[in-house]
């Protein structure tokens, strides 16, 4: 079980740490309290899997904030197409950097 700071964690997410400490209050990324806030990196995947799950699913419908007519999409947009490849390589490189330090 890695474990990663808020800050490690908003510079994964590539947002601020205020961003980090607004989704922890929302009850939308798990943590562990204490000094430093820590969060495990089993919950960060969740919370992107969640979150790229939630875009892919939406991609999809049309919009009713418009009045004029809108296209429907085929699927998730390039996009969350190309979020996804980096939450992958981020993860897949925490990853990596997790076990040679356990080494």
């Amino acid at each position: 079980m890695r474990l990663l700071t808020q800050a490690d964690v908003a510079l994964v997410l590539k947002v601020s740490v205020k961003t980090i400490s607004r989704l922890r209050q929302a009850g939308e990324l798990p943590y562990i309290p204490g000094k430093p806030v820590l969060i495990r990196e089993a919950d960060l995947e969740k919370y992107v899997e969640r979150k790229l799950t939630c875009r892919a699913r939406t991609a999809g419908h049309i919009s009713t904030r418009t009045s004029t007519a809108s296209t429907k999409s085929d699927g998730p947009s390039m996009d969350d197409l190309a979020a996804a490849r980096q939450a992958h390589r981020i993860f897949s490189k925490l990853k990596r950097s997790s076990r040679t330090l356990s080494s």
